[in-house]
């Protein structure tokens, strides 16, 4: 079947031509997609070699179909490797035992070019077979898949219900393909379900980047207000407002570098903190803001009590003082969310002129 192939090379092609001109997306990223586009690209091709001279007869056709069949066995469990290698370069060498059944596969298909036990190649009429250890193939590329997720979740993606909704659809792509070429093997969609996935993934990864703060990592003004609107009808929100204090005065005596790194580390700090209330945005310069929904406010003031009395961020995220104010807003009956997040902001600001009275007096007193 030459049309799956076509529009699996198509959509390679395109996910290459998309990754080399990405400015944005981060190098590793880039070279992860590119080369695993070039693999799963080598797999097409050699599969469409193999079936394609099926039937001919004659020692090229022989040659070609164990060569074209040989190749896409072979690369079948790469392209998740490939892509965790690009991506995240110390994965294997962290974790070397995860590519010895790999490579135990890999040495099979070597055995096989001599003593057929995945599959062979009739020499007289070049017709394909199967032999007893064929589902081997299946059986490591799904290893393979499940490194590939491994990997994936070392890098802690901050991902919402929309995120893990749409990688659902992804990775049951890929499932749909593998179980239709297994129950009706002459349907070749497979790699054309592979393909596809794999550009729908780009999208995802790239979607990220856009709806990412690159500083801290969270989730930027843009999903917040989008966050906003889907929870609108909600009853139980509580808004909490929050501002750095000092990020000028870091900025200015040790550099922007470091202002970004006190930046992280302080809104790593929060958000590790408030986890069980809600999701930590990055709504400004020095500005977040907390969307908690059905949480016990009681427990929530409290931990917010806990934080403002911090002098220093949490020791994993790197050795800087910790200093910021806050505000919080319950939503009111009827009440608009933006009218909410208005109040938050108010106490807020208040807050922080609080803060800086006290410094004052302080001062005052100290002279």
């Amino acid at each position: 079947m030459l049309g799956p192939t076509l529009i699996s090379i198509f959509i390679l092609l395109f996910i290459i031509f998309l990754a080399r001109n990405n400015a944005i997306m981060p190098c590793g990223i880039k070279k992860a997609f590119i080369f695993t586009a070039i693999t799963i690209l080598t797999i097409v091709v050699s599969d469409q070699i193999g079936v394609s001279v099926e039937g001919t007869g004659g020692v090229t056709a022989y040659l070609l179909c164990y060569f074209g069949n040989t190749m896409s066995k072979m690369l079948s469990p790469l392209p998740p490797v490939v892509f965790n290698y690009y991506s995240e370069k110390d994965f294997f060498v962290k974790k070397k035992k995860l590519l010895i059944p790999i490579a135990l596969y890999e040495v099979l298909c070597l055995i096989n070019l001599r003593y057929p036990l995945i599959f062979g190649v009739h020499s007289e009429h070049t017709v394909y077979y199967r032999e007893f250890l064929l589902p081997v193939v299946t059986l490591v590329s799904a290893y393979s898949f499940v490194v590939f997720l491994y990997g994936q979740v070392r890098r802690n993606y901050d991902l919402d219900k929309y995120d893990m909704s749409y990688l659902s659809i992804v990775y049951s792509l890929m499932f749909f393909g593998t179980a239709v070429q297994m129950l009706f093997p002459s349907i070749m969609i497979l790699w054309c379900c592979v393909s596809l996935a794999t550009l729908m993934y780009y999208m995802f990864i790239q979607d990220l980047d856009f709806r990412t703060d690159v500083v801290t990592g969270m989730k930027n003004r843009n999903v917040f207000k989008l966050r906003m609107h889907q929870v609108e009808k909600e009853r139980n929100i509580i808004l909490v407002s929050f501002d750095l204090n000092d990020l000028k005065k870091v900025n200015d005596k040790l550099g922007h570098a470091v202002g970004d790194e006190y930046l992280r580390a302080s809104a790593k700090t929060i958000q590790k903190q408030l986890k069980p209330f809600g999701r930590l945005y990055r709504i400004g310069g020095d500005e977040f803001c907390l969307l908690s929904i059905n949480s016990n406010k009681y427990f929530l003031q409290k931990k917010l009590d806990e934080l403002v009395k911090r002098s220093k961020c949490d020791s994993e995220y790197g050795e800087y003082g910790f200093s910021m104010a806050f505000g919080a807003a319950e939503r009111r009956p009827g009440e608009e969310l933006l009218e909410c997040l208005k109040r938050a902001d108010k106490r807020m600001y208040d807050n922080k002129a609080w803060q800086k009275s006290q410094i004052c007096m302080n001062y005052t007193n100290a002279v």
